[in-house]
């Protein structure tokens, strides 16, 4: 008798289609990984870029292979490094994504800055552990935080250096911040004025027309003035007002600059009372 032949069949069905499934959710990632704005890396642990997103050679002006093979701390500003290590660190520590930002050197040796958000990931292909890194633009942001800082920090040289005071009212009457000079004019620390009732603090014979300005204020209009404000030692002394409204989430907040007049009131007083006598 002729040899035979066993077959053994076996459904694969569902292998099958899970291999499909598979290389289609890979093909999906692909897509999107290469053509996002953002720049996608896959390093290992040693920080060794082993794939780079095309979107790279837009955002920095670099191509995939002059970037694969290197280390992406050759691209780091070498001031960022100390606080990446750190991130990294703290991140395997505690298991969480890394979240960070620092500067990375584009084409033209400019370093722009990016905030890179990475996750670790058991094998990156070759066997070893490694971390997916999605680096973002944020340049613009990061510039507009730096101009913030910037200019948040004159105004507070200027509030603190200015021989007016300058107070902030929050939309229920009460001080919020009030500048350093106060003690010098009004003998008041700061400390001790913030959460009073701004009106308390005015003479009560003027209590009225600040109301009136403070009303058109809060209609969406700047106000000014002349009010006696109490000082620390429980005196008046004339102030020249101007107030601004500043809308937020719980009403109309205020910010007031006040001018010392005391001088100029006492002037004008002696003034009127000499030309009043000149006329009898």
């Amino acid at each position: 008798s002729g040899a035979g032949l066993a077959l053994t069949w076996r459904d694969v069905t569902d292998r099958y289609a899970a291999a499909q499934q598979l290389a289609e959710s890979e093909r999906r990632y692909r897509l999107v990984a290469e053509n996002s704005s953002d720049v996608v890396l896959l390093a290992d642990g040693l920080m060794n870029l082993s794939w780079v997103s095309p979107s790279a050679e837009h955002a920095f002006g670099l191509a995939s292979d002059q970037l694969l093979g290197h280390s992406a701390a050759e691209f780091i500003h070498p001031d960022d490094l100390p606080e990446l290590q750190l991130a990294v660190e703290r991140s395997d520590a505690l298991g969480e994504p890394l979240r960070v930002r620092y500067r990375w050197r584009h084409a033209d040796g400019a370093y722009g800055w990016v905030e890179a958000i990475g996750q670790p990931v058991v094998d990156d292909g070759s066997g070893k552990a490694g971390r997916v890194v999605g680096l973002r633009d944020i340049q613009a942001q990061v510039l507009a935080e730096q101009e913030l800082v910037a200019r948040e920090e004159r105004y507070r040289l200027l509030a603190e250096n200015a021989s007016d005071i300058v107070w902030q009212v929050a939309p229920d009457g009460t001080l919020t911040w009030v500048s350093p000079s106060v003690t010098g004019v009004l003998g008041w620390e700061p400390d001790h004025l913030l959460g009073r009732v701004a009106l308390d603090l005015v003479h009560p014979d003027d209590t009225a027309r600040l109301v009136v300005a403070r009303n058109d204020v809060l209609s969406g209009n700047s106000a000014q003035g002349e009010f006696r404000i109490r000082c620390a030692d429980t005196s008046f002394r004339w102030m020249s007002v101007t107030i601004h409204p500043v809308p937020t989430a719980d009403g109309v907040a205020r910010v007031a600059a006040l001018r010392d007049i005391q001088d100029e009131m006492a002037a004008r007083t002696e003034l009127e009372y000499t030309l009043g006598h000149d006329q009898v």
